[in-house]
């Protein structure tokens, strides 16, 4: 009964924040040629890629006000939710995205690489749609030194707070995509694929219904994938 309890109220708090959000919502796809902006796409929390991979910065708040500070006037930053992060933030975390006059807040409902697509910038702190940016030759602002497109000349690593000064201005007194950013996105997309493995090749690792020890046939289910990755990528197993 207890269960019950909690998992209603989960679910009621996440009703109850999604409604909240649908009415702050001040930006969508429908308008996002009206404007010139910068792309935040918030990430969830607690996530591996804030505190896993990115652990020398993970306040996305901060990260927020930093490039709302240093925009141009003429400049807004689009703030998207992430769905799955409803429910999870503070009270007050949207209403203190809200309170900054150039932040936008954009409909969590809508597919985010579009926001993308349409950004003259995207910024955060690590996260699937920086590495789309900078896979399709735009400019990207990232918080943190542990990223793996960290070393392309489009993308821009926030070392200090007031960096952003001088790297939002230089990003956006340019035109881009440009031939560059172009190609060498396009050389980091297909290395990407070319040092993974489709795990939609490989079937089930482990039958229960057929095992008794699930435990060896597991282990052994997993020793049999590692190994077929080495033989394809060349590794000395």
């Amino acid at each position: 009964n207890q269960y019950l309890i909690d998992e209603f109220l989960i679910r009621w708090r996440i009703r109850r924040e999604f409604l909240k959000l649908k009415k702050m919502v001040s930006f969508n796809l429908k308008n996002s040629n009206k404007i010139k902006y910068v792309f935040f796409p918030l990430q969830t929390e607690p996530e591996i890629a804030v505190h896993g991979i990115a652990q020398d910065f993970f306040f996305q708040l901060s990260a927020i006000n930093l490039i709302s500070r240093d925009l141009p006037a003429d400049y807004f930053l689009v703030v998207k939710e992430h769905l799955y992060a409803i429910g999870r933030r503070p009270a007050d975390f949207y209403k203190q995205i809200k309170s900054l006059k150039n932040v936008l807040i954009a409909d969590p409902t809508e597919y985010g690489l579009e926001y993308v697509k349409r950004a003259s910038a995207v910024a955060s702190i690590t996260g699937t749609s920086a590495w789309e940016a900078a896979a399709m030759g735009l400019p990207v602002i990232t918080f943190s030194k542990n990223n793996a497109f960290n070393f392309l000349n489009h993308v821009f690593y926030i070392k200090e707070p007031d960096s952003t000064k001088n790297i939002i201005p230089k990003i956006l007194n340019k035109s881009w995509p440009t031939k560059k950013s172009l190609k060498d996105g396009s050389k980091f997309y297909h290395a990407y694929f070319k040092s993974s493995f489709n795990i939609g090749e490989n079937h089930e690792f482990i039958s229960w219904k057929s095992s008794k020890n699930k435990e060896n046939i597991l282990r052994k289910s997993a020793l049999l994938l590692l190994k077929k990755l080495f033989e394809k990528h060349n590794i000395d197993t």
